[in-house]
């Protein structure tokens, strides 16, 4: 369960993920009406993978973990954030 992953579990990055499928699903729950309304997607990342080529017709949040690295741009279209390491462990 969720607990235990954040008790034993470590997330890992650099792994160039690509984004595409995850907004390639949204946009398929969208179109079959699963959603009344959808604002936005927020997507914890790294930052380093393949976006999509052209802006989605909703609001996108990139969240990265702040750390001394330099991390990649994100396209014109999304938003980022950056919170620090503390701010998650502490709320879990």
């Amino acid at each position: 369960d969720f607990d235990d992953f954040i008790k034993k579990g470590r997330l890992t990055g650099y792994g160039g993920t690509d984004f595409r499928p995850a907004f390639d699903y949204v946009d398929a729950l969208i179109e079959d009406k699963e959603f009344e309304n959808f604002k936005g997607l927020i997507y914890f990342t790294d930052g380093y993978g393949i976006y999509p080529g052209k802006a989605p017709d909703y609001d996108t949040m990139f969240v990265f973990v702040r750390q001394d690295l330099k991390r990649p741009e994100v396209p014109w279209w999304g938003i980022r954030v950056e919170i620090d390491a503390d701010e998650v462990t502490q709320r879990f």
